[in-house]
């Protein structure tokens, strides 16, 4: 049997979600639940972009990424140049990307399981 839970904080009055209600049955497959929002990430930072020149402002873009796995990137932010000629241009992006949690149940027979999420 599948028992998890995924602490982000623990306070009196904790609430909780139902991934996966009351016992069901899962027999040999991988299922996954919905996502559910879990709070968010918030980041800032310094990038200097330079560049020998340009034909236009949007021939160029720069993409600020985050990764929880660092292979599925998720788009923060974007720099566009402000002009064509050559230069060093400084970008400050502040960003918040949302978190989901959702629980995944692999089963090699057949398991009645359910799921809680405690937050």
């Amino acid at each position: 049997m599948l028992l998890a839970c995924f602490g982000l904080g623990i306070w009196a009055g904790a609430s909780s979600y139902t991934f996966i209600g009351t016992l069901q049955t899962v027999n040999n497959t991988t299922s996954n639940s919905t996502g559910l929002a879990a709070g968010t990430y918030s980041g800032s930072g310094s990038f200097y972009v330079q560049n020998a020149g340009l034909t236009a402002t949007n021939a160029l873009r720069v993409n600020v990424q985050i990764s929880a796995d660092n292979t599925n990137f998720l788009t923060v932010a974007t720099y566009w140049p402000a002009v064509t000629n050559a230069t060093v241009e400084a970008f400050y992006p502040s960003f918040t990307a949302p978190l989901y949690v959702r629980a995944q149940v692999v089963t090699t027979n057949s398991v009645q399981v359910g799921v809680v999420y405690t937050y």
